[in-house]
């Protein structure tokens, strides 16, 4: 992970600041004892009581280890927190986690500096993937620079759902109920016709191109732990120099609460060998594993998902689209007819997975796909 961690700063800065990079490093490193103690003790302000009570560690030891972990490894406290770090045992391990702040630039520097422009835009994405016949979504309307195209008129019935064409972790992303005699309704509860929808939603994403869509259903197998919104399997997919591609990571992203996303939610790890998912974890450092889903009580540990085979499948033929793309996480709709391919991220979450198996990615088989396009890079 050595090399890993290394090229994770150097591209890191490279691909926000260009040849500035270095002096940019050298004004972040002087600022960083100072910016560590205020989230160290903004991190402590969250979670300092259940560790407390969990590890018996004061909030002052706390500090203490949040501290010399961050300047020492220059590990940001809340990953601290996620990974347990605080536990005395887990700091083996330590330099064989991916952090939050190194996957953007690793991924980067991962794909040569070159990313493909269907995988950032939505509407891209899902053209894309209609004509290489691969399940996903159809697109209703959309609209580039401020003009509004309908690729259709023929609307189906039931909800829809609208999203920006370029964002991340379901910024933007809007569920409309479908009304009466083709209307829909805003949050409000107005209700709208369909060439007001279309115009609210210039007026919602201002300058911003978005696309809209047919709302997603679960399968019946696991409605339960949708809670009123789509359950994803979030899939992991990396990519061989000769272009194979081969499912390596993967977890259940159930929705919780009142959110229409999965983003915010629980995870849970599969078996891909059965396709039988674990128990639910949340972001929150040292919270209990849900067996039961928090709002509908449903079991989640043990839950089969549906199509299993099929799902998987998908993520990795989806990945012969991007043969220059190392690693994709694919989020996939497990609905009743069928998975349903939603998008595609080139850099994704690296906290989930290794928080739920309680393993870093350095003792996974990514480590060993990372290992083999960096000395690719490095001999070309």
């Amino acid at each position: 992970m050595q090399e890993v961690h290394a090229q994770s700063a150097k591209y890191t800065l490279y691909k926000r600041f260009g040849g500035y990079a270095f002096w940019i490093k050298l004004m972040l490193t002087l600022a960083w004892p100072i910016r560590l103690s205020v989230l160290s003790l903004k991190a402590i302000s969250r979670f300092g009581d259940i560790v407390q009570a969990k590890l018996h560690l004061s909030k002052r030891k706390q500090f203490l280890v949040l501290y010399w972990l961050g300047i020492r490894f220059g590990i940001a406290p809340i990953d601290a927190y996620r990974f347990q770090l605080l536990v005395p045992s887990n700091q083996a391990h330590v330099r064989n986690y991916l952090y939050t702040h190194e996957a953007n630039g690793l991924f980067f520097r991962l794909n040569k500096n070159k990313i493909a422009p269907e995988i950032d835009d939505k509407r891209l994405f899902a053209d894309l993937g209609t004509k290489a016949n691969i399940a996903v979504p159809a697109t209703l309307a959309y609209s580039i620079q401020g003009r509004i195209v309908q690729t259709t008129d023929q609307w189906p019935s039931g909800d829809l759902f609208s999203k920006p064409c370029v964002g991340s972790r379901g910024e933007g992303c809007i569920w409309w109920r479908s009304g009466p005699s083709g209307t829909y309704y805003r949050k409000d509860g107005r209700q709208i016709s369909r060439s007001q929808l279309l115009n609210l939603l210039c007026f919602i994403y201002q300058d911003r191109d978005w696309l809209i869509q047919p709302a997603l259903y679960n399968h019946s197998a696991i409605e339960d732990l949708g809670n009123g919104s789509l359950v994803c399997a979030r899939l992991i997919t990396a990519c061989l120099p000769n272009h194979a591609s081969e499912l390596i990571l993967g977890i259940l992203k159930i929705p919780i609460n009142n959110s229409h996303i999965n983003n915010h939610g629980i995870g849970s790890a599969i078996d891909f060998s059965t396709g039988t998912i674990g128990k639910g974890y949340s972001y929150r450092p040292f919270e209990q594993p849900y067996e039961h889903h928090p709002n509908t009580h449903a079991p989640i540990c043990g839950r089969l998902i549906p199509n299993w085979s099929s799902t998987m499948n998908l993520a990795v033929s989806a990945h012969r689209l991007f043969p220059d793309t190392v690693f994709i996480a694919w989020d996939i709709g497990i609905t009743c007819d069928g998975p349903v391919l939603l998008e595609a991220n080139w850099c994704w979450d690296t906290v989930m997975p290794q928080l739920i198996a309680n393993k870093p990615l350095g003792h996974t088989k990514w480590i060993e796909y990372c290992h083999i396009h960096l000395a690719n890079i490095t001999t070309q």
